[in-house]
């Protein structure tokens, strides 16, 4: 080896250095090429010559030489060039309008479906609560159970938290939060308003300033007496006021109350609950309920969140909360009732508590989904460019022997795809832009808003694509455009333009892996692996979804309309006795055109709930405290089992003559009646409950059957019935079967109300069939959505394969009528063209098998009555996948039975 006309060094570092500097110099645009190389060489054997270019020597140099190559290249990148060959981009885009409408379509979905989730799973899971320093803001809670390892967190009553707020010195301010309902009247028709009572600290832990007016402050903290005082959220202020400023000052009347409007919230403060129009300090509940409301510490009713003092870790604070928790039975005896009960104290992060693991695992199932179908989509793209390329040789070879320098064709090719990742990107942004609101929506309705301490976590109003995700899709998209347009690129310049000007195919190096794997066929691999993984997933939760709508609910739920409502305590001091209201109530209704019964209690996977501690029973005299036996009470009028369809088993229903003269009786679940008689024979025999009515105890007078009222697929637990003339309470549902559309008596029914009573409002208000469907939203929209990846993934693999098989028989037209000619039959020619592509798609079923294996584990907590292993599930699939890949791949291999020997051969 010589450089003019001196001798090189015979080692592999002289000759790998060299090779490397042939690579650097392909960066250099033509015209400059062949000088800097030859520089480059005279430096580098000056270095070998001089015996002190040792291995980071030659590597510093080597390393120079690149830069330097790169920056020769990147000069070329003028704004007149870049404009030029994105113009060229255009065009050629446009000559394929098949390749580009697919290209798009392709990149435009899988980008905007994943930048929709994004936003929001951003939104639910990854963003920081919008308050200053969260990393300081806690949720306490105090414990209650009857042995450690069941405590769970409850209410705080005002003396409780008075007393912590006193004693815990880690914390720096806390406030309570509760939400409820109330009646609005005097702004139009009544209304029922959400309202959140809260502790004027409130404001200040959240850093929050009023819009108008001012926020409640340390004089409306509770003195003993009442605080009727109000403030609105701003879309109720600009709804009910017309943003009037003279809404400060103004007045409204919530369940027949007067409270002063003293300031309007920010627009981005929804409530901590998310659902919040009006806000009432909680001196307020002096006059909502009654004089003594604030002063029983058993009166637990509210929620605490807390902001620690700087510098205090969360450990340190849940020491300190945790002893002073210790306390709490000591400083506040209980009753007897509850004097078995044990409690403490204890918190959690205020991200902690805002979390819902249920939504989470649904937003994390379809985020993987979603990024699984955009792999499969890329990986579709990354076939569609390489076939693009290779189809491409002849025009590069013709570029090529005009002068156009390797690098040039490469920056031209790269450009084509940055141009259409930048086009597919743009449309996928947009699309998610358009999308968020709705997949929002849905996925609102699908998993809920709000977290373990009634905290909001997902507010589809407040729904945008910012800027970190707008980073992500453009990351997504460079990422897309140069990882799948260079490999391409880089082959069409270093073709060898000879062989295509010649009118052959060019010789290309086709690089084969075990098992004669290509690099195209692994992204078919690829593609049939994650499609078999999603419709797996897809698979599974539409059994699932199945499985919930065939549970027995153990009543009838045909033509069932159902509502809630409630008196007030102001209409109980008002002299309303609420046992004989709703039993007036009823008696109307079921006088209303269209309706055949109707009934109290509580709906069926709704509200109103009520649940009692049973303190013994004739068949178990002294229940073991550490049971905790608590047994679901429902007040309800007489035939209520026959109106709602719930059989009967035994004894009798609650009848009109169970009224405040009689004996308390009570109508028991069968599971209950199980539990508390073990010996049978519970009809007539008594039950004492932690309930005032029942504390001498009510007599068992029937057997009925469970019903299903906590969800789809939850345990009914013990459930027991009594008259709503002995044991009323304020609010209460109402369900009405009709005769025919349960909404056409919806106007009847609230007039019906209006009469006995115009400030009481019906909620929630629907037909059972459509509180089902609310209850199946979550798996119904998981599911709606996994099959709607798992569809396009199959599309794609099915594309995938078609364009992968066609492009192969194109460029295998000369071998195959060589074979032809030579008297090979047709019907083995095909078997020729499918055999490895069929053989590619045995191989990713394989690893998509392995792969569903895996991933069903995360949709364990989604799934009702189903095995995620269920080889049922992966045959069928497995055999989908194989019957659609067979189809793809046998349409473009029938060409080779229409191929002339002849032609094929004459071509060459």
């Amino acid at each position: 080896m010589t450089h003019s006309g001196h001798e090189w060094r015979p080692d592999a570092l002289t000759r790998w250095s060299r090779r490397l500097l042939r690579v650097a110099a392909r960066l250099v645009p033509g015209d400059g090429r062949r000088e800097w190389l030859d520089e480059w060489e005279a430096e580098l054997w000056q270095l070998r010559r001089s015996g002190q270019g040792g291995g980071a020597r030659v590597a510093a140099f080597l390393f120079g030489a690149f830069w330097h190559g790169a920056w020769e290249w990147k000069e070329g990148w003028t704004m007149e060039s870049v404009l030029q060959d994105t113009r060229y981009a255009l065009r050629t885009l446009a000559r394929s309008p098949g390749f580009a409408v697919a290209a798009l379509i392709m990149l435009a979905s899988s980008i905007g479906a994943s930048t929709a989730l994004f936003t929001v799973l951003e939104e639910a899971i990854l963003s920081d609560p919008p308050f200053p320093e969260p990393e300081r803001l806690v949720v306490v809670d105090q414990m209650v159970g009857m042995t450690p390892a069941e405590m769970g967190g409850t209410r705080w009553s005002y003396p409780r938290y008075q007393d912590l707020m006193r004693d815990v010195s880690s914390i720096e301010v806390a406030a309570g939060y509760e939400r409820r309902t109330m009646t609005l009247t005097e702004l139009g028709d009544p209304s029922v308003a959400s309202v959140e009572v809260v502790t004027p600290s409130l404001f200040e832990l959240l850093g929050l300033e009023a819009a108008r007016g001012r926020l409640f402050g340390p004089d409306d903290e509770d003195a003993g007496a009442p605080r009727m005082l109000a403030l609105v959220s701003h879309d109720f202020w600009a709804q009910r006021f017309g943003s009037s400023d003279a809404a400060i000052g103004s007045n409204l009347t919530l369940d027949q109350l007067r409270f002063e409007i003293v300031g309007v919230l920010p627009s981005t403060f929804p409530g901590l609950t998310g659902e919040a129009d009006i806000w009432l300090p909680m001196a307020a509940l002096r006059e909502v309920e009654n004089d003594s409301a604030l002063d029983d510490a058993w009166n637990m009713h509210f929620l605490v969140l807390a902001r620690l003092v700087p510098g205090v870790t969360l450990a340190a604070a849940q020491e300190q909360v945790r002893a002073f928790g210790a306390t709490l039975k000591e400083r506040f005896p209980a009753p007897v009732a509850a004097s078995e009960l044990l409690f403490g104290a204890d918190l959690m992060t205020f991200r902690e508590a805002r979390s819902n693991p249920t939504a989470q695992a649904s937003l994390l199932a379809l985020f993987a989904a979603v990024l699984l179908l955009l792999l499969v989509a890329t990986a579709n793209l990354a076939a569609l460019l390489a076939a693009r390329g290779a189809s491409r040789q002849q025009e590069v070879a013709v570029r090529t022997s005009l002068g156009a320098a390797p690098g040039r064709i490469l920056r031209q090719m790269l450009t084509e795809s940055l141009v259409l990742a930048a086009l597919g990107g743009l449309a996928g942004t947009v699309l998610a832009g358009l999308g968020v609101d709705v997949l929002g929506g849905w996925l609102a309705q699908a998993v809920g808003t709000t977290g373990r301490r009634a905290i909001v976590y997902l507010d589809p109003a407040m729904l945008s694509i910012d800027w970190r995700v707008v980073v992500f899709a453009t990351l997504l998209t460079a990422g897309v455009g140069v990882g799948f347009g260079l490999l391409p690129a880089w082959r069409a310049a270093q073709s060898d333009p000879n062989a295509s000007l010649r009118g052959g195919r060019p010789p290309t190096r086709r690089t084969a892996w075990r098992l004669g794997i290509t690099g195209s066929n692994g992204l078919i691999v690829l593609q049939v692996a994650v499609a078999l993984v999603l419709l797996s997933g897809a698979t599974v939760m539409i059994r699932s979804l199945s499985n919930l709508q065939r549970v027995d609910l153990g009543f009838d739920s045909e033509r069932l309309l159902t509502a809630t409502y409630a008196l007030t305590t102001t209409d109980r001091l008002a002299g309303i006795d609420p046992g004989t209201f709703h039993t007036a109530f009823v008696d109307r209704v079921r006088e209303l055109p269209g309706v055949s019964a109707a009934t109290l209690g509580s709906i069926p996977m709704g509200s109103p709930t009520w649940r009692a501690i049973v303190m013994g029973s004739d068949g178990r005299p002294q229940l073991d405290p550490t049971a905790h036996t608590w047994l679901r009470i429902q007040p309800v009028p007489e035939t209520h089992l026959a109106t709602m369809g719930i059989e009967l088993i035994e004894g009798r229903d609650i009848e009109r003559t169970d009224d405040e003269t009689s004996e308390p009786v009570i109508v028991l679940g069968e599971t209950a009646a199980r539990y508390l008689f073990p010996d049978g024979g519970a009809i007539g025999r008594r039950i004492r409950l932690s309930w005032s009515e029942f504390g001498l105890g009510g007599m068992v007078v029937g057997i009925a059957r469970d019903v299903t009222y906590d969800g789809l697929g939850q345990p009914p637990g013990l459930q027991g019935y009594v008259s709503v003339r002995q044991a009323p309470r304020l609010e209460t549902g109402i369900m009405v079967r009709t005769t025919g559309d349960p909404t056409s008596v919806v106007a009847a029914l609230r007039a019906a109300l209006a009469e006995l009573n115009p400030n009481a409002v019906l909620t929630s208000v629907m037909s059972m069939d459509t509180r089902l469907a609310d209850i199946t939203a979550r798996p119904r929209v998981v599911t709606m959505l996994l099959s709607l990846f798992g569809g396009v993934a199959l599309f794609l693999v099915g594309a995938g394969l078609y364009a992968t098989i066609a492009f192969a028989v194109v460029r295998r037209t000369r071998e195959l009528g060589l074979r032809a000619s030579l008297g090979a039959p047709r019907g083995r020619l095909v078997l020729l063209v499918l055999r490895q592509e069929l053989a590619v798609t045995g191989l990713g079923i394989l690893a998509g098998l392995a792969g569903s294996l895996w991933a069903m584990r995360f949709l364990e907590a989604l799934v009702f009555g189903a095995d995620t292993t269920d080889p049922r599930t992966f045959a069928v699939v497995s055999g989908l996948l194989f019957g659609v890949a067979l189809l793809a791949a046998y349409l473009p291999a029938r060409r080779a039975l229409r191929i002339d020997p002849v032609v094929a051969l004459r071509a060459e």
